[in-house]
């Protein structure tokens, strides 16, 4: 399955709710509810076991793995949704982030290889916040930036990677909900609205990004009246700060999302 070459837009995708927003999950994967062992799962078992194969048979078959850690990121997630163990869940997700390791090693500027391993990273940083990891979740947070961070940075179109650029922001919030300090928590939001304002920059259209922004700037506009900016003056997001980057891409944090 040639997932990598077909995945695009909102069509293949679903989403998850984190704090009232919504997270863009992976491209290119079936979208499908329920529990148990299903008819569902028991296909998914045997696309699994097709993709091994395929990737025993010929180690540099992109779309082999790269299929692989699509399917092992559903399984994860139909895991969830039928109380399977988390520890289970996780390492699921660990293969699955293996999986896409190895096909971004074979193409290195797939797009959907790194947008999907961030997804796959933050779902890992969920978990580790569920058990109360405080600080395995935010350095989760961190690396699904990473990702977003290099997806983006692949799209030289700017056409590909405003969902990335969604997500990125999106987890830059997640890792300001852990953060103790203050200041580190108004940076981290800061950020966020640099990611969700250049979203929207490519797409004046993507109405998600544009809900994403008014809720962080909601929360910075509490956050100042509190004093709780850190200089005790407000927060500025108009100049200096994550706007004020090389191609509007902040250059400490990342996200992205698209289609080769």
């Amino acid at each position: 399955m040639a997932a990598d070459s077909r995945a695009s837009g909102d069509a293949s995708a679903s989403s998850s709710y984190f704090g009232g927003v919504e997270i863009k999950t992976r491209l290119g994967t079936d979208a499908s509810t329920g529990g148990g062992r299903s008819g569902h799962d028991k296909l998914l078992d045997l696309r699994a076991e097709r993709h091994a194969d395929a990737a025993s048979a010929d180690p540099t078959d992109f779309d082999a793995h790269y299929s692989w850690a699509l399917v092992l990121q559903e399984q994860a997630e139909r895991a969830e949704q039928t109380g399977i163990d988390p520890n289970r869940r996780d390492a699921i997700l660990i293969d699955a982030c293996a999986k896409y390791a190895k096909a971004r090693d074979l193409r290195g500027d797939s797009i959907s290889t790194l947008y999907n391993w961030g997804i796959a990273l933050g779902d890992r940083a969920r978990l580790k916040g569920d058990a109360g990891d405080k600080v395995e979740a935010r350095a989760m947070w961190g690396q699904a930036c990473e990702k977003y961070r290099a997806a983006v940075e692949c799209d030289v179109a700017r056409t590909q990677s405003t969902q990335a650029l969604n997500n990125w922001g999106l987890a830059l919030q997640q890792m300001s909900s852990l953060e103790r300090d203050p200041e580190k928590r108004t940076t981290r939001l800061l950020a966020a609205v640099g990611r969700f304002r250049e979203a929207i920059r490519r797409d004046p259209g993507f109405h998600r990004a544009v809900y994403n922004l008014g809720t962080i700037m909601y929360a910075l506009s509490e956050r100042a009246g509190r004093g709780q900016s850190g200089g005790g003056g407000g927060v500025s997001t108009d100049k200096g700060g994550p706007d004020a980057t090389t191609n509007g891409i902040d250059s400490s944090s990342k996200s992205a999302l698209g289609s080769e």
